[in-house]
């Protein structure tokens, strides 16, 4: 129908796609014509995603059947994706008139004219997803098919109703400790009541501000004058800044992809964000970005200094012994955080408390030291940076989170009026860092029964422009044997200069790849002997006592009765059993299933052996009896502030209900020598540790208050102290924690292990996760509700990095952000089983937990080894010995093209 002039035309779907503009046209309705007897309809999609995804190809095909013969000029087959609108294949059509649908040689045929009129700009897959189409369609006529076949011709893997159960111990002894509470922010964030700095209310005056960002490297110049946008307030660039000495915002000269080239001020952040886009930025003596490991090392690009070492034994005696040895290379992708919040900042300048920024930051006390030294080294009393919660976290917050804060703050300076800056996702995803992407390339030596003697190992890791990964080394050096005890090791650390910004930590940084890499050892040395990869790693498991290559004793072992137990639970064996059967019976649909363990060490990086000292708390009861504690680890989701009410609550014999959080406050906070970096999986146990000191200094004080009033309650204890002139505020931080055992600060482990199974779609390479089955030791849980949500969490967040999460850049450097997919409903397990096994406490942390926001992500190895096994299993159907996977994220095209899928291998009975 015409907007303007109402008038209206009937016509087809084929002439409605060739109309030149619907501008001020609109659908009003449609016919959708009945089928008749004979009639058979199949429509495909395939994506990275079931929904909310850009289909690489879809696909509709049409004709009419009577007695295996196909109707004349029923044929109709349309394919989308292959041209700029759904394009009818004729060809395809004419040939399908009349044949009989059962005779393979035709339906052969059919396929070579089909891969000849595919046009030559679609990518190969995309070219195999259009054959496996017209097979499954073809497959969807005939009157019977073999058992091998029937599942070929669904269009895709139907996703069942998803279930899952939670199992776990509560402690109520020390009740609210041990008790599955809902998290205290739950409702709030819920209802969408929590705050986070877009929520402050806006000061007078305040401006907003949007980064202008580099897209290229070498010399450039800014041009403002284009900006016609109402509301623009202003540009700030690198002489503006008081001190620019680490580059805050580029001066004249772009170094990496992503750099912040200036800040542009406006009345409103819509206003900013369009201002922008308008500045006008012109290259000179450009030079051709490095985007990845492999041209790093091609051009000699590394950063200077990698971590010492970890030699073990003598690797070059144990290959020349040994029975084999086999080389292998692959490569672990970077992943983006996708906080809900971004890097968000509010800086207020004031001319009698200095600046305060409130930033969405996991380590405000470094934040406020480096928006000092932006300020011109001003005192850092003159600083203060506040924060409530985080929404969202995973390490993206960390160092990442100091330049916006730093930008905010150099803003509201120039200014001398706050400034808030709120980056859009485009910018925090191409700007900011994202996970370490690692090049692993290993030599690995065992005997002819499986056991594994030497692993040398030389990990790039790309730090991006500026190296600030040396954590992510460090966490390899403690995690690349994960459960295996291997006598002989060597392996070196390198960092990869790229002309990317900084990556950073994010949720198990360098213990991911350092877990993922022990156990691609075992498949390696599994898939070269033809053994089952659970039969090699029992083999070489560790046992209670042994020492690692990095001098940690394992003195709390016990990987083997989480071994058993979630065998057991997951019915392993028999699953074993009907995965093999079901692979027997089926050609194009295929199973995996994966048994994979972690070893996750925690450190608290101290060499003191009586305290850690990095997180302190405060705790200050009011006259009234309410209580109110704030936190040096940041609430970021994870359920910190929770676990230290509940343990403020028990310590302090009072409810939940009287406790409540004040918002961080580096003017209080951070000023006892802690520093206050929530990341590690520690920071909760810390935190608690911190408040339970603060307790018993309020217990001490309250001491002879009791003895004056035996059996009074807790209100007239207060009031009594208040009326006795006793203080009580009390700041402490986390002392008495057990000193370190091994060189690197790791205290203790966390343990885990997980089963997975997959069926994957071959013609497609479409992956379903059937089933997880979990099973972790987290100690005494302090909140088992929580920390259940955090296994979850993080196995989802794994899985999406192992399969859909892909980061792309152009030869330019420019992201396809706005591809990247994290994983939907459609893509979780169906059936998700998580349990905590019962275990003795912790001796180490206070409420005898253990951590668990970042072990769980990597048991999701068992997702790489589950997928590789079905495409083995197809590969092997094809005549093909198995091949590993080479890269992470594991995609369907690599999958499908793994798995060998030729239409020649096509066939109807």
């Amino acid at each position: 129908v015409d907007g303007l002039t109402g008038g209206a035309t009937m016509m087809g779907v084929e002439e409605l796609f060739g109309v030149a503009s619907m501008k001020y046209k609109y659908l009003r309705s449609f016919t959708v014509p009945f089928t008749v007897a004979g009639d058979v309809y199949v429509s495909f999609r395939t994506a990275v995603r079931q929904v909310y995804s850009q289909a690489f190809i879809m696909a509709a095909m049409k004709v009419n059947v009577i007695n295996n013969k196909v109707t004349p000029s029923t044929p109709v087959v349309v394919y989308n994706c292959i041209s700029t609108k759904p394009t009818r294949l004729t060809a395809i059509e004419k040939g399908l008139d009349s044949v009989d649908v059962t005779d393979e040689s035709t339906f052969h045929s059919l396929c070579s004219t089909l891969a000849s009129t595919l046009p030559t700009t679609i990518t190969t897959y995309q070219k195999s997803l259009c054959l496996s189409f017209f097979y499954k369609f073809y497959l969807n006529l005939q009157p019977s098919l073999p058992i091998s076949l029937r599942l070929a011709k669904n269009p895709s893997i139907e996703k069942g109703i998803t279930s899952g159960t939670q199992v776990y111990q509560q402690n109520s002894t020390k009740g609210p400790v041990g008790l599955p509470i809902p998290k205290i922010d739950g409702l709030k964030q819920s209802t969408g009541e929590a705050q986070y700095i877009q929520n402050i209310p806006q000061p007078a005056g305040v401006l907003h501000g949007a980064p202008v960002l580099a897209s290229a490297v070498g010399d450039f110049a800014l041009d403002a004058s284009k900006i016609t946008e109402t509301g623009y307030k202003g540009i700030v660039v690198a002489k503006d800044v008081p001190n620019n000495a680490g580059s805050l915002i580029a001066d004249q000269t772009s170094t990496y992809i992503g750099a912040v080239l200036a800040v542009v001020l406006a009345d409103s952040h819509d206003a900013a964000v369009k201002c922008a886009a308008q500045v006008v930025v012109t290259y000179s003596n450009t030079t051709t970005p490095i985007l990845t490991i492999d041209e790093a090392i091609k051009a000699g690009s590394l950063h200077p200094n990698p971590p010492a070492p970890v030699v073990q034994g003598d690797v070059a005696t144990a290959f020349a012994t040994c029975d084999h040895v086999v080389e292998d290379s692959w490569d672990l992708s970077s992943q983006y955080h996708f906080h809900l919040e971004t890097h968000s900042a509010l800086a207020v300048p004031g001319s009698e408390t200095g600046m305060v920024v409130h930033s969405a930051t996991q380590m405000p006390t470094y934040v406020a030291q480096g928006v000092a030294t932006s300020l011109g080294n001003l005192p850092i009393s003159q600083v203060t940076v506040k924060n409530k919660r985080c929404g969202g976290g995973y390490g993206g917050k960390l160092s990442n989170s100091i330049m916006p804060a730093q930008l905010a703050a150099v803003c509201a300076k120039a200014k001398n009026l706050p400034v808030s800056l709120i980056y859009e996702q485009k910018d925090n995803m191409t700007s900011v860092g994202l996970r370490t992407p690692c090049k692993l390339n290993s030599k690995i030596g065992f005997n002819k029964d499986g056991t594994i003697v030497a692993v040398q190992l030389t990990p790039y890791i790309d730090a991006g422009f500026t190296n600030g990964s040396s954590f992510s080394g460090k966490a390899f050096l403690g995690s690349f044997d994960n459960c295996y005890n291997v006598p002989n090791w060597d392996v070196r650390v390198q960092f990869a200069k790229t002309n990317l910004p900084s990556n950073t930590s994010m949720r198990a940084p360098g213990w991911l790849p350092g877990i993922y890499n022990a156990e691609r050892v075992v498949t390696t040395v599994a898939r070269s002997l033809n053994m089952a990869p659970t039969d090699v790693r029992q083999m070489n498991f560790y046992k209670k006592g042994d020492v690692t290559p990095y001098q940690l004793k394992l003195t709390n072992w016990n990987m083997d009765v989480l071994w058993q137990k979630v065998q057991e639970s997951a019915n392993y064996q028999g699953r074993v059993r009907n995965v093999n059967e079901f692979n027997a019976n089926n050609r194009w649909w295929k199973k995996g299933l994966a048994l994979v363990p972690s070893k996750f060490a925690v450190g608290y990086g101290a060499t003191e052996a009586a305290s850690a000292k990095e997180f302190d708390a405060r705790i200050q009861v009011f006259s009234d009896g309410s209580v109110s504690v704030m936190c040096g680890g940041t609430e970021i989701g994870q359920g910190l502030t929770t676990k230290v009410v509940q343990t403020v609550a028990y310590n302090l014999g009072i409810p939940m209900s009287v406790v409540s959080v004040a918002e961080q406050d580096t003017s209080i906070l951070g000023t006892t020598g802690a520093s206050d970096v929530t990341g590690g999986s520690k920071s909760s146990e810390l935190t608690c540790l911190a408040a339970k000191n603060a307790c018993d200094a309020v217990n001490n004080a309250l001491a002879p208050v009791r003895k004056l009033l035996p059996g009074a309650s807790w209100q007239e204890l207060v009031a009594k102290a208040y009326q006795m002139g006793i203080q009580l505020t009390f700041q402490t931080m986390d002392e008495g924690v057990v000193g370190p055992a091994d060189p690197a600060g790791d205290v203790y482990n966390t343990y885990g292990c997980c089963v997975l199974e997959c069926t994957m779609d071959v013609l497609t390479g479409q992956v379903d996760f059937d089933r997880v089955d979990i099973v972790y030791d987290l100690g005494t849980s302090a909140n088992p509700a929580i920390d259940i949500g955090q296994v979850e969490g993080a196995f989802i967040m794994g899985m999406g990095y192992c399969v859909t999460e892909k980061v792309a850049y152009d030869p330019s450097g420019s992201m396809a952000w706005d591809e990247y997919l994290i994983p939907t409903p459609w893509e979780i397990p169906t059936v998700m089983n998580v349990t905590l096994a019962t275990s003795v406490a912790n001796p180490v942390t206070v409420n005898g937990n253990r951590a668990v926001g970042e072990p769980p992500i990597t048991c999701t190895y068992a997702a790489i080894e589950a997928i590789e096994q079905a495409v083995n299993a197809a590969a092997a159907d094809a005549g093909n010995t198995p091949k590993p996977c080479l890269s992470v994220p594991f995609t369907l095209q690599d999958r499908q093209a793994a798995a060998l899928v030729n239409y020649a291998d096509f066939k109807l009975a």
